[in-house]
C-alpha cells in the first residue's frame, strides 16, 4: 500500500513568507503616513478654531492674546500635539504645535506646526 503525503513543500512556503514579507514592507510605511496625515490635520483643525478665537478677542479688546485661558475656545484633549500662543500683541499673534508622543519612533520626524492672525500656515521639522 502506497501513501500518498499532500502538503506544500519547504520551497512553496519560503516563497510564499519571502511575498507577505514584501508586501508588509511596503504597506508598513504607506500606513504609518497615513496614520500621520489625519494627526496632522487634526493639529491643523485644532489651530484654526485658535486663531478664530483670537480673531474674536481681537474684535472686542482690539489686541491679540498669549493666555489661552481667556479665549472662548477649549482645546479637547489631545494626544499626539502640545499647542501653545507664543506672541500675542496689538497687531499679531502666532500660534504652534509640536508633535510629541510617537508610537513608531525614528519614521516620522518631528516636527512644529504655526499659524499666524492670516491663517498663514508654515511647518518645519524639528
Amino acid at each position: 500500500m502506497s501513501q500518498i503525503k499532500q502538503g506544500f513543500s519547504l520551497v512553496e512556503l519560503l516563497i510564499v513568507v519571502l511575498i507577505i514579507g514584501i508586501l508588509a514592507s511596503v504597506a508598513i510605511p504607506t500606513y504609518a503616513r497615513t496614520v500621520e496625515q489625519s494627526k496632522r490635520l487634526e493639529a491643523l483643525v485644532h489651530l484654526d478654531n485658535i486663531r478664530k478665537s483670537e480673531l474674536r478677542y481681537y474684535q472686542l479688546y482690539g489686541t491679540y492674546t498669549t493666555d489661552s485661558s481667556v479665549l472662548d475656545f477649549d482645546l479637547p484633549p489631545v494626544q499626539y500635539f502640545e499647542f501653545w500662543i507664543n506672541l500675542g500683541n496689538a497687531t499679531q499673534f502666532r500660534c504652534q504645535a509640536a508633535r510629541t508622543n510617537y508610537k513608531l519612533p525614528g519614521t516620522i520626524p518631528r516636527y512644529v506646526l504655526q499659524i499666524d492672525q492670516n491663517g498663514s500656515i508654515s511647518e518645519w521639522n524639528i
